[in-house]
């Protein structure tokens, strides 16, 4: 009895574990999709910024 109940209780923390790993998994996805979100945003305001800059020289020169 007392090894069913141990198999009983490994097993359930391994499924235990499986799940903790796959939840852990989904929210690195998650950060990922953000992070690559964020990345896509700082190179587009670099690029205005950068045409700004550009825009403001050809405007001193003149």
């Amino acid at each position: 009895m007392d090894i069913t109940r141990e198999r009983e209780k490994s097993i359930s923390l391994e499924e235990e574990l499986i799940t903790v790993k796959e939840r852990s998994i989904d929210a690195l996805r998650a950060s990922e999709k953000e992070l690559l979100h964020i990345r896509t945003d700082v190179d587009n305001l670099n690029r205005q910024l950068q045409q700004e800059r550009s825009k403001n020289k050809e405007l001193e020169r003149k």
